[in-house]
């Protein structure tokens, strides 16, 4: 899938379960994850804990 895409995608659900009282980014950081697939998602996993600094 086309990386804009997906990311644009993303960004519509999870708009669409914001509760008032949570930050976006948070919601961002804890689904991404969730949505990924095949290759991406097992290239997610398997990095070493600590290796995504930002």
């Amino acid at each position: 899938e086309d990386p804009h895409k997906h990311l644009k995608k993303f960004h519509i659900v999870c708009s669409t379960m914001k509760p008032p009282e949570v930050q976006e980014d948070h919601i961002y950081l804890k689904a991404f994850p969730h949505s990924l697939e095949g290759v991406a998602k097992d290239w997610l996993y398997y990095l070493a804990p600590g290796s995504i600094t930002s």
